[in-house]
């Protein structure tokens, strides 16, 4: 089964009814059949982060426990090896704009060989990553 990592742009997108891009990301993820969704642990923080942030703390716990608790979206840990490539691709790549957590999603597709992502942020077509919706 294939696998898609997902972007903390498109999960705030979904925790956003007001978001301009709420629908088209819902209708993709209610449409899923064959795909296994993949959450590293930086995007949950950052996720459940920006969600606080912007909603508060209700909000963030019940997409926490969502997210947490599903069945169709598998939590990835980054690993200390991880977290040193995370570094070594953030220095490498210093001319673009990726944050850390930009980086460690990288680092992890490139890992798991998933070439999808369910993300907004055009820093994965920067990335060669096939972005969807």
């Amino acid at each position: 089964m294939r696998q898609i990592l997902v972007d903390t742009s498109a999960l705030y997108a979904l925790a956003d009814a007001e978001d301009p891009d709420h629908q088209a990301v819902a209708d993709f993820v209610r449409g899923i059949k064959d795909a296994t969704l993949i959450v590293t642990d930086y995007i949950l923080g950052e996720t459940l982060t920006l969600i606080k942030f912007r909603f508060g703390s209700q909000p963030a716990i019940e997409m926490g426990k969502k997210l947490r608790a599903s069945h169709f979206c598998t939590l990835v840990h980054i690993d200390p090896q991880d977290e040193a490539q995370t570094w070594e691709t953030l220095k490498k790549h210093h001319d673009k704009l990726w944050s850390y957590t930009d980086c460690s999603t990288f680092v992890i597709m490139q890992k798991l060989g998933i070439t999808q992502a369910l993300a907004l942020d055009h820093h994965f077509d920067q990335m060669g990553m096939q972005r969807l919706p």
